[in-house]
């Protein structure tokens, strides 16, 4: 049975004309499936009729799998004479058909100016209704739903006739589930590409397309989407003069697909990569990672600015703001995305292993230091960023400046805790979890198990994760084990150095700028660039020293690798 519908009905027991006996409850009663009478329930029928059920499923998103809202629909043909009869000798029952949906109207008119302004409801394909009366080319019904008996018109050519009367029916009780966004964005998802692949042969069965009308009316419902009913693409609704914005992780996975269809020649790697750099650009990531974006006819593509057509149609201020980052309620948390696309994009482009001179020259960014930066990062991270631009980033990056207030800056009040607040908060260090262990778990999906296809696409990844991803009871400890290769008690001691292994040069570049400030001497006695950089890296290894010989083990790196030790042992649900 659909997971969009449960019937609960008694035994099949039709009435006897002759003898009048009755099933055992003393009622009669007719079985029916739900996909032979609403197999699908149009976006102003969840407007009108299951307006509440609807806004639980589409409202809040930061569940995964959400408890979609179960609406009880009932549908019941009036009592009928016995007769004989055409279309035009009324009453004659009829059933929706030719259409995903029909609308039932106020009154025998479709406004072109609002073809909208008079619905009822829509009554989805297979909708039986009972017909009492014709005026010009619209039939005048009624339909029992949710115990309420409605009328109104529909057009001729969308009720087929079925015959002329019936048998008075026990009104048949459905239990229709309304999927939840991300349900229903995987459920079109999935039908768009089973339609792309089948093409004239795509021929889904009453319970798929059960499934695909529910999808297409929580999505219509919601106001910001769009649903192409020859594709099942889905869009978003985009008003002249106003940029869409990016508000909810669902948006985002979709903002990543239309970069894609935008660029359908670009790699996935480049796709991760053009994203990334709408949060981190400068010349220590075109150094830590190996990719450069998109390009086009040899030129950089920059979506982030205007004429291009995604950052027409697209708020980049609100989705990249000058300061912070752009967090999102995710079924796993509430996650900073731009680490999260930080790390998918490491993933793919690893450290430059040779200096990328090129690169940096179209950039703008081969300054006198760009050599020296990726030899010193490249001996740090041992030429594997992956953690660099994650995890071990954030954590070094918080130990090291607390290092620096402590000891150049002489602020015996600082403290660690703080440090990390500010420069890896839990969203932060969630999207770096999330980054680095995203391509691995789309990996570990067996490829007849997901829903988007086999393709490797940014969208594609990003959705089994946040949509649709079902690890079990595995933890994120897990799989940064098996992406680290580091399992049980190896990983606390790799997660502790490769911290300390990012904070040794951090410290160098924010002592050295401290201690400028301060308008002490920045270098100790060296006479070269590479020489003053090693010595503050030696004064990093000397006050690091210190603080792990003292007692004050709150403001110890290992209390940091500790708490998020911590976090990884949650379960990815």
């Amino acid at each position: 049975m659909s997971r969009a519908e449960r019937i609960s009905r008694a035994t099949d027991q039709p009435k006897s004309a002759r003898s009048g006996k009755r099933g055992r409850s003393g009622r009669n009663h007719s079985q029916h499936r739900i996909h032979d009478l609403h197999p699908i329930i149009g976006n102003r029928a969840v407007q009108r009729l299951v307006n509440a059920a609807a806004d639980q499923a589409a409202g809040p998103t930061t569940h995964r799998r959400p408890h979609s809202a179960n609406f009880p629909l009932t549908s019941t043909p009036g009592p009928l004479l016995q007769r004989e009869g055409s279309r035009d000798a009324f009453p004659w029952v009829g059933e929706i058909t030719g259409t995903w949906s029909a609308a039932l109207r106020k009154t025998p008119l479709k406004s072109p100016d609002d073809p909208h302004g008079n619905t009822i409801f829509d009554l989805p394909r297979g909708s039986k209704v009972t017909v009492t009366g014709r005026k010009g080319g619209w039939l005048h019904a009624s339909v029992k739903i949710n115990g309420v008996e409605t009328s109104g018109y529909i057009s001729r050519e969308l009720v087929k006739y079925v015959q002329a009367s019936v048998l008075q029916l026990d009104p048949i009780e459905i239990e229709v589930k309304i999927p939840s966004v991300p349900e229903a964005l995987v459920t079109l998802k999935q039908a768009e590409i089973e339609k792309a692949r089948a093409g004239k042969g795509y021929a889904p069965d009453k319970a798929q397309e059960t499934e695909i009308g529910l999808a297409m009316s929580v999505l219509k419902h919601t106001g910001k989407y769009t649903v192409n009913p020859q594709t099942f693409r889905v869009g978003f609704v985009e008003t002249a003069g106003t940029r869409v914005e990016i508000s909810t992780i669902e948006d985002f996975i979709l903002f990543v697909e239309q970069v894609e269809q935008q660029h359908p020649s670009a790699s996935p790697a480049e796709i991760a990569s053009e994203i990334r750099q709408l949060w981190f650009s400068d010349a220590n990531w075109e150094i830590l990672v190996s990719s450069e974006g998109i390009k086009e006819d040899g030129k950089h593509v920059n979506i982030e600015d205007k004429p291009d057509p995604m950052a027409e149609r697209f708020n980049m201020d609100a989705l990249a703001p000058r300061k912070g980052g752009k967090r999102l309620t995710t079924a796993l948390g509430e996650v900073d995305i731009g680490h999260v696309m930080a790390g998918i994009d490491s993933s793919l482009s690893p450290f430059p292993q040779t200096f990328p001179e090129e690169h940096l020259e179209t950039r703008g960014h081969n300054d006198s230091n760009a050599k020296l930066k990726h030899k010193t990062l490249k001996e740090a991270s041992g030429g594997d960023s992956r953690d660099f631009t994650t995890w071990s980033g954030d954590l070094g990056q918080a130990y090291a400046e607390f290092l620096v207030a402590r000891f150049v800056k002489e602020d015996k009040t600082a403290a660690l805790a703080d440090f990390m607040k500010e420069k890896a908060p839990p969203a932060e260090l969630l999207g770096d979890i999330h980054g680095f262990i995203a391509v691995q778990t789309w990996k570990d999906i067996p490829e007849s198990g997901r829903p988007a296809g086999g393709s490797l696409k940014i969208s594609n990844v990003l959705r089994e994760l946040y949509l649709v991803q079902s690890a079990g009871k595995k933890t994120y400890r897990q799989y940064v084990e098996k992406v680290s290769g580091k399992p049980g008690g190896e990983l606390r001691p790799f997660i502790f150095e490769r911290s300390r292994a990012f904070a040794r040069p951090w410290f160098a570049k924010k002592a050295r700028e401290a201690a400028f400030g301060l308008g002490r001497k920045t270098w100790f006695g060296a006479f070269t660039k590479e020489s003053a950089l090693q010595e503050w890296m030696e004064e990093f290894d000397r006050v690091h020293g210190v603080q792990e010989a003292s007692s004050d083990k709150a403001n110890k790196l290992g209390k940091a690798v500790d708490e998020f030790i911590d976090m990884l042992g949650k379960a990815v649900k």
